[in-house]
């Protein structure tokens, strides 16, 4: 199993995009710095399929074929994972419209499909996975821009997914296109020394999507690089798609920023150009303005005024034990021969007084002293402001011009918490 060594303390002070930044695309050719013409690869986007405005004589609102692709050109993509979420109409658009209008604009397509662990169930052949692979290795073969296909969540179906049941697949598929690829979906701690030796040499490749394991998280991208080097290391042989959240992940607390899409894929298509990455499909990112992700509602903005705010989260069913913390610290500049030094914030956190009290504490830290604390179960859901007079703290001998600030979350006691937030 691969690791990812963490710090101990995170810092985590954010600037909230407005609704008018959230709706904007990502255009990957606009980053700043990077080249898309220049830069080899895969590079695409994931999901999102749009339907047109009104249904067709036959009742149904098809896929609308055109206006994606006119989107996706404007994205300046050269790949589009097409996924089989719902009922068969997806299927029937994808043969029939789809495929076609990709060709022309000359944009590659993959297909994914669902493991028998999600919800979701592709059709029209559901779990029959080695009639996928024949199926749509056909399919490729009028269609020559169907490069190849997905299975979602891929790595939490091992028990289906046998090396004997995957070289079924393999074979059913290179008999009628030896070229057609199969690319499944894998997360970072699932790239095992077992999946690199029995899995990976059945594999054209694999998605990776990064989430920043272990914690789960899709607002730090420090982990970013380390995780593609650990596993091109593992997988030497075998090409690597990462695949960053654009939608929000589940079970998290804060939501990808467009400043985070912007950061992982930058970085990512620097990973693409030195040869650590074969590519780069970013995970439902909203492309038209139709997408109901186009705009974010104002309640995601979790600042009290404006856009900036500093957030600590416990994530979903994350146990706590006494001495766990961390923390954001800050260089404050004193006035000089100021007769009172003070500090005023806000903050608030979503516990409320029904929550168990003693677990986790609010803290404010001057010069690695507590001078304030609070039980983030003492107050409601609501914004609380708190000043405190720290001039007895910095008088008395101390000549200092700057001190050191730091607000902190503190574990007091043992406890499973399903989110926390101050």
């Amino acid at each position: 199993m691969l690791t990812n060594p963490r710090p101990r303390i995170m810092l985590k002070e954010r600037r909230a995009p407005s609704r008018a930044r959230h709706g904007r695309r990502l255009l990957l050719s606009l980053l700043p710095g990077v080249s898309h013409a220049a830069g080899p690869g895969v590079v695409g986007t994931a999901g999102n399929l749009i339907r047109e405005v009104e249904p067709r004589a036959d009742g149904i609102r098809h896929m609308d074929s055109r206006a994606m692709i006119t989107a996706l050109k404007a994205l300046n993509v050269n790949t589009y994972v097409y996924p089989l979420a719902g009922g068969y109409d997806h299927w029937d658009d994808l043969r029939n419209e789809f495929l076609l209008a990709a060709a022309d604009a000359g944009i590659n397509v993959w297909v994914m499909v669902y493991a028998p662990s999600q919800s979701a169930v592709s059709r029209p052949h559901g779990h029959d996975y080695v009639k996928w692979s024949s199926e749509l290795a056909t399919l490729s073969k009028s269609h020559p821009n169907l490069i190849g296909w997905t299975v979602d969540d891929y790595g939490f179906d091992l028990k289906t997914f046998t090396p004997a049941y995957v070289e079924q697949m393999r074979a059913a598929a290179k008999a009628i296109n030896p070229s057609f690829k199969f690319i499944p979906t894998v997360y970072y701690s699932q790239f095992t020394d077992t999946f690199a030796a029995e899995q990976a040499p059945l594999l054209d490749g694999v998605i990776f999507p990064f989430r920043d394991e272990p914690v789960r998280d899709t607002s730090w991208t420090w982990s970013l690089s380390y995780q593609v080097k650990q596993v091109a290391q593992r997988l030497p042989d075998t090409d690597i798609y990462l695949m960053p959240y654009v939608h929000p992940l589940s079970r998290t607390a804060l939501k990808p920023t467009v400043a985070y899409v912007e950061a992982i894929t930058k970085k990512a298509l620097e990973h693409v150009a030195a040869g650590e990455l074969a590519g780069i499909l970013q995970y439902k990112l909203p492309y038209m303005s139709r997408d109901p992700g186009w705009t974010r509602p104002a309640t995601d903005n979790l600042a009290r005024t404006g856009n900036g705010r500093l957030s600590f989260v416990v994530q979903a069913d994350t146990p706590t034990s006494p001495g766990m913390w961390c923390s954001a610290t800050r260089t404050v500049q004193l006035t000089p021969g100021a007769t009172k030094r003070a500090v005023s914030f806000w903050h608030r956190d979503n516990r409320g007084s029904g929550s168990p009290a003693g677990y986790h504490m609010k803290q404010l830290l001057l010069n690695g002293k507590v001078v304030w604390e609070r039980d983030v179960a003492a107050d409601e859901y609501a914004w609380q402001q708190t000043t405190i007079d720290l001039t007895a703290k910095l008088t008395g001998g101390d000549e200092r011009d700057t001190a050191m600030a730091a607000v902190r979350a503190q574990g007091r006691g043992r406890q499973r918490r399903r989110r926390a937030r101050g």
